[in-house]
């Protein structure tokens, strides 16, 4: 028998492997773009409240409008946030 030929064996692994740490960077990346940009909106929230406060704003529904999304957005990303850990708690039941 040829080493060759065990060595080949190991080839559709690395490459299940590699396509595995493919799809969890794109998750981090989503995840990632996900919290730049909730942090967009939270900083537009602090500016037009900000503006607000010194009166600085022309329109105060352009306020109420970013203070709203940046609150919508935060509490979709603590929904989120609540659905992945319990599934990670339902996967860790599970596997015990």
């Amino acid at each position: 028998m040829r080493i060759d030929s065990i060595a080949s064996a190991g080839a559709p692994a690395r490459s299940i492997g590699s396509a595995a740490g493919t799809v969890g960077q794109g998750f981090v990346e989503a995840l990632r773009e996900s919290m730049s940009s909730l942090a967009a909106l939270q900083s537009k929230a602090d500016v037009a409240s900000q503006q607000v406060a010194t009166g600085d704003l022309a329109h105060l529904h352009a306020a109420v409008i970013a203070v709203q999304e940046a609150s919508l957005a935060v509490e979709l990303a603590v929904a989120v946030r609540n659905h992945v850990v319990e599934g990670v708690q339902e996967l860790l039941r599970t596997q015990a």
